[in-house]
This record gives C-alpha cells, structure tokens and sequence, in this order.
C-alpha cells in the first residue's frame, strides 16, 4: 500500500460508506478478481422474484457470499441446490450497502460429474422412501388414445421422432404439444407448467415428456422434486422419454411408464395400425364363421322338423289326438246320462213318499180338517164346545160350522164351557 494511501487514512476520520467504497476499489483494481473460479459446496440459496439468485459457497473452513442475476440465471446449465458441490465463474465485488464481500457470477458448473450423480441419488433415495416410486402411483395407458399429449421442446428432434411414429402407427390420435424448455435453468418451471397444463385440463388421455439424449447436466431438469411431485398428482398416465436408453432420471421413475426414447415412448402409447386391422379382418372372419355354423345348425333343426309326421301329415296327427278324445267325451256323456237317470228315478220315489205324506191327499179321500177360529187345528173333542165357531177344509175348499152337539167317547172327559 503506498504512503499516500496510508496517509489518507491515517490524518482523516472516514465514514461507513468511504470505507466500504475504497475496499470495493481495491478490489476493483486486482485483475485476477475480475475473473476467477471458486470450488465449494452451495447453502442457504435462495430465488429472487426478479429472477436473481443469491446463495453462499462454503468448503471445509470458510464461506462467501455468491450472486447470480437474472441476466446470467437463465443461460445456466443446471439448477443450484443446497448441498451440490459446483464450480462458479465470475468476479469478486463488494456490496457497499451491506458492507461485504461477494462472487457475482456469471457461469455455473457442477464439481465434476460425481457431485451431480451424488445429488441424484439423494433425491432418489428420499422420494423412494416416501413411496413416490410405488405402482400406487402407475396409471394403466389407454389401449386406443385419441388425444396424446407431448411435453417437450417444440424445436428438438425428440418431438418430431414422437409425432412421425405416432402419425404412422395411429393416426386416428391428435398430438396436443405443449412447448417446454428442456434445458437450464428454465427448464424445471417450464416443464411443471406443462404437466399441471395437461393434469388439471385433462385435454390429452395419456402425455409424454421428454427430450432427447445429452449429458447429466443437459438432462438435469428432470430430476427435480417439484417436477415429480407434480407428475404424480394426476390421474393422467405420464410416459418418461428422457434421452437414451441408458439414461436415468427421477422423471423415470415417478411416471407410469419409461420408455428408452421418444421414439419408443410413442409406440409405447399408440396401438399399430396395422395389427389392429389384422385383429378385425380376424373378429369379422370368426364372427362371419360362428354365423355360418349357426345358420347350418338351424337349417339341420328345420330339416329335422319338417320330416316329423306332425309337419308331414298334420290332419292325421290331429285324427290321432282326437280319437282318445272322443273317446273320453263318449265315457263322460255316458256316465251323466246315467247319474241324471238314477238320480231321475230317486227324485221320482221321493216324490211319492211325499204324496202319500201330503194333508191333501188324505182330503182327498173324503177327509177334512177342522180349525177353530184362529186357524188352529182341533184334534181332539175335548177342544171344542157347543156353540164353538169352527172352520172345515175339505180336498176342493173350505166352508164354516157352528158345534151344535158334541159326542166324545166313553173314555174321552168333556168339559163344559
């Protein structure tokens, strides 16, 4: 430091804000701040609305504070975390207002490809122990999509391998492409924007998402834990077309199905078109022969019937029905004729028993009945008396009397009146 320097702050009292601008200045002055890396592992990080994110950098003795402004947050290769273990690019600049030190960076790599497979494995071990991999999860795919959904870049080969397969296996099925970035920093919100978009309209019946290949850094975006948090939510089945076939992310893990490409997540997706008409011209075939052999079985019964005697000679079947009919009519006939003659001759005795009983056919044979004037019968003499007024009923009428002389028998006591 030179003398002057030394004596300026020496012979003056300086305020906060000198202080703070003459470090800064400092600083400012040394080339090597202007554009130097620094190692460390990334804590307390935080995401400003505007864009910006503010983080520490700390390794085993000491931190520094780090910025990241929106202008450089957006070319960014991957996402910071806390714990992930980086190399950042940029200067090194004070902070006069809060009166510190910090690391405005400018490019944002991890620490090797460990450090990003270390952060992988964690977020997998922890999203696999609260069972966000469980088929409790999985939706079956639709055997015969008329909507499908794609989450992909609009601009990439991915999406088109995805919609000329799909165009030639079914093409009875509309492609719904939802543009998403797919790689950076971006990419993560930009990614959950078209799962929510197909998950709460329900405009697709099965979507994929994907990219194509490129490294772990290039594919990062997909192993974020907001991305499958949202995937699992939806009712939809989301199919996981992350790059090649050796390539693994959280994304595969939490959708219903992985495919190994794009391309094979939309055969994985739509029926082929070819097999499907195979499989009718086989329905139309077995159904055209089990019509065949149900017509050929009822000509057969026809044929059958009509060799029966009832169908060749039906007069003579109902002659031959009709006689033992006949036959019982006969007997029935028969047998009231003869219950209305006995029961004819049985009413007939009666009837002359009763004759012979009736009042009136004792009158007849030149009997009368005598009744006194109230209409009573007189039986007995000793029921009478002289003077009586009495009535007699022959067989042909009736004429009145008056007793004038009353003869009873010697046994018969008569007591005058």
């Amino acid at each position: 430091m030179s003398s002057d320097f030394e004596r300026l702050f020496t012979e003056k009292v300086h305020s906060v804000s000198e202080i703070n601008g003459y470090v800064k200045e400092i600083i400012s002055s040394v080339p090597v701040f202007g554009n130097l890396k620094v190692r460390g592992e990334i804590s307390n990080c935080v995401r400003h609305t505007k864009g910006h994110i503010y983080f520490s950098l700390k390794d085993e003795k000491s931190v520094i504070k780090a910025v990241i402004f929106a202008g450089s947050a957006s070319n960014l290769k991957i996402k910071p975390e806390n714990g992930m273990k980086v190399v950042a690019a940029g200067r090194l600049t004070v902070y006069e207002a809060g009166g510190v030190y910090q690391i405005v960076v400018s490019e944002l790599e991890a620490d090797g490809v460990g450090a990003l497979y270390e952060a992988y494995e964690r977020l997998k071990k922890k999203l696999e122990s609260e069972g966000l991999f469980s088929d409790i999860y999985k939706k079956k795919l639709p055997g015969y999509p008329t909507k499908i959904g794609v989450i992909t870049s609009p601009t990439g080969a991915a999406v088109r391998d995805i919609i000329k397969t799909a165009e030639s296996r079914w093409p009875l099925a509309e492609i719904i492409l939802y543009p998403a970035t797919v790689q950076g920093i971006e990419a993560e919100a930009s990614l959950v924007r078209g799962v929510r978009y197909f998950g709460q309209s329900e405009k697709a019946e099965v979507v994929i998402i994907g990219r194509g290949g490129g490294s772990i850094e290039d594919l990062w975006a997909f192993n974020s834990e907001i991305l499958a948090r949202e995937i699992v939510r939806y009712r939809i089945p989301f199919v996981s077309a992350v790059g090649h076939e050796t390539d693994f992310t959280i994304c595969d893990f939490v959708c219903s199905v992985r495919a190994a490409t794009p391309t094979g997540a939309a055969v994985l997706v739509t029926p082929q078109k070819a097999d499907i008409l195979n499989r009718i011209d086989n329905w139309y075939g077995a159904a055209t022969k089990a019509v065949g052999n149900k017509i050929a079985d009822l000509n057969k019964r026809l044929e059958n019937c009509m060799k029966k005697k009832v169908m060749l000679s039906p007069l003579d079947m109902i002659e031959e029905k009709r006689k033992p009919v006949e036959l019982v009519r006969k007997a029935f006939m028969t047998a009231v004729e003869r219950k209305l003659k006995d029961c004819g001759a049985e009413l007939s005795a009666l009837s002359g028993k009763l004759e012979s009983l009736s009042p009136l056919s004792v009158l007849s044979r030149g009997y009368g009945a005598v009744f006194d004037g109230e209409g009573k019968v007189i039986t007995k003499v000793s029921e009478t008396f002289k003077g009586k007024e009495i009535t007699v009923k022959m067989s042909d009428g009736e004429f009145g009397a008056t007793v004038t002389d009353i003869r009873p028998d010697a046994k018969t006591v008569v007591t005058e009146n």
